[in-house]
């Protein structure tokens, strides 16, 4: 994932389909990067992020615009 945003930074796709890889991975970091991306280049709405599979993310410091 890294290296496909190294490579394109401003790729809605790869953010997207890498969200996955980077909640596995508990790149927290990543993961809040990609989500402000989204929200601003692609007007995506996370909203509270409830499902199960944040919860990792949600107790993270990074997540605290997303609490």
């Amino acid at each position: 994932m890294a290296e496909a945003h190294a490579l394109e930074d401003d790729c809605v796709y790869a953010h997207l389909v890498g969200l996955d890889v980077l909640l596995a991975a508990q790149d927290h970091a990543a993961v809040r990067d990609s989500l402000a991306f989204l929200e601003a280049e692609a007007r995506y709405d996370f909203g509270a992020l409830e499902d199960p599979l944040w919860d990792a993310f949600r107790s993270a410091p990074e997540s605290e615009r997303w609490r």
